[in-house]
């Protein structure tokens, strides 16, 4: 009689668990944080700089301000932010989301220009988004939540196999439902501060749809599939 030995069970990948827990955010984390400390340490960079060059209100965008020629600020819009607070949230979801959609995007330079490239078309999406709500508002616009946004939308789409999950699939539904329930709460958060205070405050929750969107529809074209090759031998 042979006794055959046990068959250890594989090791869980971290990208075979759901991209939305905590586990899988620590375990990436290691390997894949390379992009977001990177994005994390401009954005950090910018607003201590923005403190002693005229506050944010100098980096953010507005139809008028476009309209007077600032295209620059399509882009310094997303390193800017109103305050200690805007910036914490902003780094906790860009630190939280980076690995997870990084880990999808293959290594090296090509990866971060991939990376590169996808929060910077989230970040203009949401800003046109901005703009197409509030063409003539005086209210300017300061964040990268846009751009962040757009990563949750990317992570919806990242599974543990090589291929995208479906967009009609129980995973970007979740995400869905999550981004509109964080967006219903922090409108009525700063409507209650407006509400109390002079200052008025609104959530641009216009860049964070359109942000969200392309990072949905975005991911599919970026993710690194593994190769299959095929090898032919010649008949004996």
């Amino acid at each position: 009689m042979s006794i055959e030995p046990l068959q250890a069970r594989p090791k869980e990948s971290a990208l075979q668990r759901s991209p939305f827990s905590l586990r899988t955010w620590k375990d990436l984390a290691v390997d894949h944080s390379g992009p977001g400390l990177a994005m994390t340490g401009l954005i950090i960079a910018a607003f201590v700089f923005a403190l002693f060059s005229g506050g944010p209100v100098a980096w953010a965008l507005s139809g008028p301000l476009l309209a007077d020629g600032h295209i620059h600020r399509l882009f310094t819009h997303m390193f800017a932010h109103a305050g200690l607070s805007h910036l914490w949230m902003n780094v906790a979801g860009l630190l939280a989301l980076s690995p997870v959609v990084y880990a999808k995007l293959g290594s090296g330079l090509p990866g971060w220009g991939r990376y590169t490239t996808l929060y910077f078309a989230a970040g203009l999406a949401g800003a046109a988004l901005f703009l197409a709500f509030n063409p003539t508002s005086d209210l300017p616009m300061v964040g990268a939540s846009g751009a962040i946004f757009g990563l949750w939308g990317a992570a919806a789409r990242a599974g543990p196999e090589s291929e995208p999950v479906p967009l009609w699939s129980k995973q970007v539904g979740l995400a869905l439902r999550d981004a509109t329930i964080s967006n219903v709460i922090l409108i009525a958060l700063l409507f209650a501060v407006s509400r109390s205070g002079d200052v008025q405050i609104k959530l641009a929750w216009e860049a964070h749809l359109g942000g969200f969107l392309v990072g949905l529809f975005l991911m599919p074209h970026l993710i690194q599939r593994d190769d299959i090759r095929l090898s032919a031998s010649a008949p004996p």
